[in-house]
Protein backbone atom coordinates (compact mmCIF):
# COMPACT_ATOMS: atom_id res chain seq x y z
CA UNK A 1 0.00 0.00 0.00
CA UNK A 2 2.79 2.45 0.90
CA UNK A 3 4.62 1.50 -2.29
CA UNK A 4 1.52 2.27 -4.38
CA UNK A 5 1.15 5.64 -2.63
CA UNK A 6 4.80 6.46 -3.34
CA UNK A 7 4.42 5.54 -7.03
CA UNK A 8 1.30 7.71 -7.23
CA UNK A 9 3.23 10.59 -5.64
CA UNK A 10 6.06 10.23 -8.17
CA UNK A 11 3.56 10.00 -11.01
CA UNK A 12 1.89 13.24 -9.94
CA UNK A 13 5.27 14.98 -9.82
CA UNK A 14 6.28 13.67 -13.26
CA UNK A 15 3.00 14.86 -14.75
CA UNK A 16 3.58 18.27 -13.22
CA UNK A 17 0.21 18.40 -11.44
CA UNK A 18 1.19 18.15 -7.75
CA UNK A 19 0.73 21.36 -5.68
CA UNK A 20 4.20 22.83 -5.14
CA UNK A 21 3.74 23.37 -1.41
CA UNK A 22 2.67 19.78 -0.85
CA UNK A 23 5.54 18.47 -2.95
CA UNK A 24 8.08 20.38 -0.87
CA UNK A 25 6.60 19.24 2.46
CA UNK A 26 6.44 15.58 1.45
CA UNK A 27 10.04 15.49 0.25
CA UNK A 28 11.21 17.19 3.44
CA UNK A 29 9.35 14.59 5.53
CA UNK A 30 10.85 11.79 3.42
CA UNK A 31 14.46 12.92 3.75
CA UNK A 32 14.08 13.68 7.44
CA UNK A 33 12.88 10.10 7.90
CA UNK A 34 15.78 8.68 5.88
CA UNK A 35 18.31 10.66 7.92
CA UNK A 36 16.88 9.34 11.18
CA UNK A 37 16.20 5.75 10.13
CA UNK A 38 18.99 5.04 7.62
CA UNK A 39 22.29 6.17 9.09
CA UNK A 40 24.62 3.63 7.45
CA UNK A 41 28.05 5.23 7.00
CA UNK A 42 28.66 3.41 3.71
CA UNK A 43 25.80 5.41 2.09
CA UNK A 44 26.84 9.07 1.93
CA UNK A 45 25.18 9.64 -1.47
CA UNK A 46 21.52 9.60 -2.49
CA UNK A 47 21.72 10.23 -6.27
CA UNK A 48 21.13 7.91 -9.25
CA UNK A 49 24.67 8.16 -10.56
CA UNK A 50 26.53 8.74 -13.83
CA UNK A 51 28.76 6.31 -15.71
CA UNK A 52 30.21 7.07 -19.16
CA UNK A 53 30.62 4.47 -21.94
CA UNK A 54 33.43 1.94 -21.57
CA UNK A 55 35.57 3.68 -24.22
CA UNK A 56 35.82 6.82 -22.02
CA UNK A 57 38.81 6.66 -19.61
CA UNK A 58 37.68 6.58 -15.96
CA UNK A 59 38.28 9.65 -13.83
CA UNK A 60 40.78 9.14 -10.97
CA UNK A 61 39.61 8.07 -7.51
CA UNK A 62 41.30 6.85 -4.36
CA UNK A 63 40.62 3.16 -3.55
CA UNK A 64 38.41 4.12 -0.59
CA UNK A 65 36.11 6.11 -2.93
CA UNK A 66 35.96 3.51 -5.69
CA UNK A 67 32.73 1.84 -4.43
CA UNK A 68 30.97 5.19 -4.87
CA UNK A 69 32.28 5.85 -8.40
CA UNK A 70 28.81 5.99 -9.96
CA UNK A 71 27.45 8.38 -7.33
CA UNK A 72 30.54 10.58 -7.53
CA UNK A 73 30.22 10.62 -11.31
CA UNK A 74 27.56 13.35 -11.33
CA UNK A 75 29.83 15.62 -9.29
CA UNK A 76 32.83 14.86 -11.48
CA UNK A 77 30.74 15.66 -14.55
CA UNK A 78 29.84 19.12 -13.22
CA UNK A 79 33.21 19.89 -11.65
CA UNK A 80 34.90 19.39 -15.04
CA UNK A 81 33.12 22.59 -16.19
CA UNK A 82 33.39 24.68 -13.04
CA UNK A 83 37.13 25.19 -12.30
CA UNK A 84 36.79 24.99 -8.52
CA UNK A 85 40.40 25.30 -7.40
CA UNK A 86 40.81 28.10 -4.85
CA UNK A 87 37.10 28.98 -5.12
CA UNK A 88 34.25 29.29 -2.63
CA UNK A 89 31.65 26.65 -3.50
CA UNK A 90 28.05 26.12 -2.40
CA UNK A 91 26.17 22.85 -2.81
CA UNK A 92 22.39 23.33 -2.51
CA UNK A 93 20.63 20.14 -1.47
CA UNK A 94 23.80 18.53 -0.09
CA UNK A 95 22.03 15.57 1.55
CA UNK A 96 24.39 13.25 3.40
CA UNK A 97 27.38 15.23 2.19
CA UNK A 98 29.22 12.72 0.02
CA UNK A 99 29.24 15.01 -3.01
CA UNK A 100 30.43 18.06 -1.09
CA UNK A 101 33.14 15.89 0.45
CA UNK A 102 34.31 14.76 -2.99
CA UNK A 103 34.47 18.34 -4.26
CA UNK A 104 36.42 19.47 -1.17
CA UNK A 105 38.89 16.59 -1.32
CA UNK A 106 39.53 16.31 -5.07
CA UNK A 107 39.06 19.78 -6.60
CA UNK A 108 40.97 21.95 -4.11
CA UNK A 109 38.42 24.70 -3.50
CA UNK A 110 39.07 27.24 -0.78
CA UNK A 111 35.81 26.27 0.97
CA UNK A 112 32.73 24.12 0.36
CA UNK A 113 29.43 24.79 2.14
CA UNK A 114 26.59 22.30 1.84
CA UNK A 115 23.05 23.43 2.59
CA UNK A 116 19.99 21.23 3.00
CA UNK A 117 16.34 21.78 3.91
CA UNK A 118 16.31 18.83 6.33
CA UNK A 119 17.88 19.62 9.72
CA UNK A 120 18.25 15.89 10.50
CA UNK A 121 20.11 15.35 7.21
CA UNK A 122 22.45 18.26 8.00
CA UNK A 123 23.30 16.72 11.37
CA UNK A 124 24.00 13.39 9.69
CA UNK A 125 26.19 15.02 7.00
CA UNK A 126 28.26 16.74 9.69
CA UNK A 127 28.82 13.44 11.47
CA UNK A 128 29.67 11.46 8.34
CA UNK A 129 32.11 14.07 6.96
CA UNK A 130 33.54 15.72 10.06
CA UNK A 131 37.16 14.90 9.13
CA UNK A 132 37.15 16.74 5.77
CA UNK A 133 38.96 20.12 5.94
CA UNK A 134 37.25 23.19 4.52
CA UNK A 135 33.82 21.55 4.47
CA UNK A 136 30.79 22.79 6.40
CA UNK A 137 27.06 22.05 6.41
CA UNK A 138 24.07 24.11 7.50
CA UNK A 139 20.29 24.00 7.30
CA UNK A 140 18.50 26.31 4.89
CA UNK A 141 15.91 26.74 2.16
CA UNK A 142 16.99 26.58 -1.50
CA UNK A 143 14.37 29.22 -2.32
CA UNK A 144 15.68 31.62 0.36
CA UNK A 145 19.42 31.02 0.60
CA UNK A 146 20.90 32.40 3.86
CA UNK A 147 23.90 34.07 2.20
CA UNK A 148 24.81 37.57 1.09
CA UNK A 149 24.81 38.64 -2.56
CA UNK A 150 27.87 37.50 -4.49
CA UNK A 151 29.08 35.08 -1.81
CA UNK A 152 30.19 32.19 -4.05
CA UNK A 153 32.26 31.47 -7.15
CA UNK A 154 30.30 28.32 -7.96
CA UNK A 155 27.01 26.69 -7.01
CA UNK A 156 26.27 22.98 -7.46
CA UNK A 157 22.84 21.35 -7.37
CA UNK A 158 22.69 17.59 -7.85
CA UNK A 159 19.36 15.77 -8.12
CA UNK A 160 17.60 18.03 -5.64
CA UNK A 161 15.53 20.67 -7.45
CA UNK A 162 12.68 18.26 -8.26
CA UNK A 163 11.84 18.54 -4.54
CA UNK A 164 11.44 22.33 -4.60
CA UNK A 165 8.16 24.17 -4.55
CA UNK A 166 9.39 27.13 -6.64
CA UNK A 167 12.27 26.43 -9.04
CA UNK A 168 12.25 29.98 -10.53
CA UNK A 169 12.76 31.36 -7.00
CA UNK A 170 15.65 28.92 -6.53
CA UNK A 171 17.29 30.07 -9.78
CA UNK A 172 16.92 33.71 -8.73
CA UNK A 173 18.67 32.85 -5.46
CA UNK A 174 21.49 31.07 -7.30
CA UNK A 175 22.02 34.13 -9.50
CA UNK A 176 21.97 36.38 -6.44
CA UNK A 177 24.59 34.50 -4.40
CA UNK A 178 26.94 33.98 -7.36
CA UNK A 179 29.70 36.48 -8.03
CA UNK A 180 29.89 37.95 -11.56
CA UNK A 181 31.33 35.24 -13.79
CA UNK A 182 30.41 32.55 -11.27
CA UNK A 183 29.09 29.25 -12.57
CA UNK A 184 26.13 27.06 -11.70
CA UNK A 185 26.24 23.29 -12.30
CA UNK A 186 22.88 21.49 -12.28
CA UNK A 187 21.78 17.89 -12.86
CA UNK A 188 18.33 16.49 -12.15
CA UNK A 189 15.56 14.17 -13.25
CA UNK A 190 12.39 15.40 -14.97
CA UNK A 191 9.18 13.79 -16.16
CA UNK A 192 7.68 14.95 -19.44
CA UNK A 193 4.98 16.88 -17.61
CA UNK A 194 7.63 18.90 -15.76
CA UNK A 195 9.66 19.82 -18.84
CA UNK A 196 7.74 22.95 -19.98
CA UNK A 197 8.01 24.56 -16.53
CA UNK A 198 11.68 23.59 -16.27
CA UNK A 199 12.52 25.06 -19.68
CA UNK A 200 10.66 28.25 -18.84
CA UNK A 201 12.37 28.62 -15.46
CA UNK A 202 15.87 28.39 -16.97
CA UNK A 203 14.98 30.54 -19.98
CA UNK A 204 13.74 33.31 -17.68
CA UNK A 205 16.75 33.20 -15.37
CA UNK A 206 19.53 35.78 -15.69
CA UNK A 207 22.14 33.06 -16.12
CA UNK A 208 23.80 32.37 -19.47
CA UNK A 209 23.69 28.72 -20.62
CA UNK A 210 27.06 27.14 -21.39
CA UNK A 211 26.20 23.42 -21.46
CA UNK A 212 22.88 21.63 -21.93
CA UNK A 213 22.80 17.86 -22.29
CA UNK A 214 20.49 14.89 -21.79
CA UNK A 215 22.54 12.35 -19.84
CA UNK A 216 19.82 9.71 -19.39
CA UNK A 217 21.87 6.90 -21.07
CA UNK A 218 24.78 7.52 -18.68
CA UNK A 219 22.45 7.53 -15.66
CA UNK A 220 20.84 4.26 -16.77
CA UNK A 221 24.32 2.78 -17.14
CA UNK A 222 25.06 3.76 -13.54
CA UNK A 223 21.74 2.34 -12.29
CA UNK A 224 22.56 -0.96 -14.01
CA UNK A 225 26.01 -1.04 -12.44
CA UNK A 226 24.66 -0.33 -8.93
CA UNK A 227 21.60 -2.60 -9.09
CA UNK A 228 23.10 -5.55 -7.23
CA UNK A 229 24.60 -3.44 -4.44
CA UNK A 230 21.36 -1.54 -3.92
CA UNK A 231 19.25 -4.71 -4.03
CA UNK A 232 21.34 -6.39 -1.33
CA UNK A 233 20.96 -3.39 0.97
CA UNK A 234 17.21 -3.14 0.33
CA UNK A 235 16.74 -6.87 0.97
CA UNK A 236 18.41 -6.41 4.36
CA UNK A 237 15.82 -3.84 5.47
CA UNK A 238 13.16 -4.98 7.92
CA UNK A 239 10.56 -2.48 6.70
CA UNK A 240 9.86 -0.44 3.59
CA UNK A 241 11.61 -2.63 1.03
CA UNK A 242 9.05 -1.95 -1.73
CA UNK A 243 9.25 1.82 -1.25
CA UNK A 244 13.05 1.68 -1.11
CA UNK A 245 13.13 -0.09 -4.49
CA UNK A 246 10.99 2.63 -6.07
CA UNK A 247 13.02 5.41 -4.45
CA UNK A 248 16.40 3.97 -5.43
CA UNK A 249 15.34 3.21 -9.05
CA UNK A 250 16.41 -0.42 -9.10
CA UNK A 251 15.72 -2.31 -12.32
CA UNK A 252 12.36 -3.54 -11.03
CA UNK A 253 11.09 -0.02 -10.22
CA UNK A 254 8.59 2.14 -12.08
CA UNK A 255 11.11 4.99 -12.28
CA UNK A 256 13.73 2.81 -13.97
CA UNK A 257 11.12 1.66 -16.49
CA UNK A 258 10.13 5.29 -17.17
CA UNK A 259 13.75 6.26 -17.78
CA UNK A 260 14.19 3.35 -20.19
CA UNK A 261 10.98 4.26 -22.02
CA UNK A 262 11.87 7.95 -22.33
CA UNK A 263 8.96 9.08 -20.17
CA UNK A 264 11.46 10.55 -17.70
CA UNK A 265 14.82 12.06 -18.59
CA UNK A 266 17.92 13.17 -16.73
CA UNK A 267 19.31 16.59 -17.64
CA UNK A 268 22.62 18.39 -17.11
CA UNK A 269 23.18 22.15 -17.37
CA UNK A 270 26.07 24.51 -16.70
CA UNK A 271 25.27 28.23 -16.60
CA UNK A 272 27.24 31.38 -15.88
CA UNK A 273 26.36 34.69 -14.24
CA UNK A 274 27.26 37.53 -16.63
CA UNK A 275 30.61 39.10 -15.77
CA UNK A 276 34.27 38.13 -15.66
CA UNK A 277 34.54 34.34 -16.03
CA UNK A 278 36.16 32.16 -13.38
CA UNK A 279 37.72 29.70 -15.78
CA UNK A 280 38.04 28.35 -19.30
CA UNK A 281 35.16 27.39 -21.55
CA UNK A 282 32.79 24.74 -20.27
CA UNK A 283 32.82 21.16 -21.55
CA UNK A 284 31.53 17.89 -20.18
CA UNK A 285 33.86 14.90 -20.06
Amino acid sequence: MLSRAYKSFLGAINRGNLPSGLQKRVWRWWYQGLAVGWRDRQWTFMNYGWLPPEDVPPFPLEPADEPDRCFIGLYHLLASSLDLEGKRVLEVGSGRGGGSSYLARYHRPDEVIGIDFSAATVRLARRLNREVPGLNFQQGDAEKLPFADGSFDAVVNVESSHCYGDVPAFLREVERVLRPGGRFGWVDIRGKGMMPATREAFANSRLDPLVEKDITPDVLRALDAMHERKSKLIDSLRLGRAVARQFSATKDSALYASLKAGKVCYLCKVLEKPGAGIGAGASLT
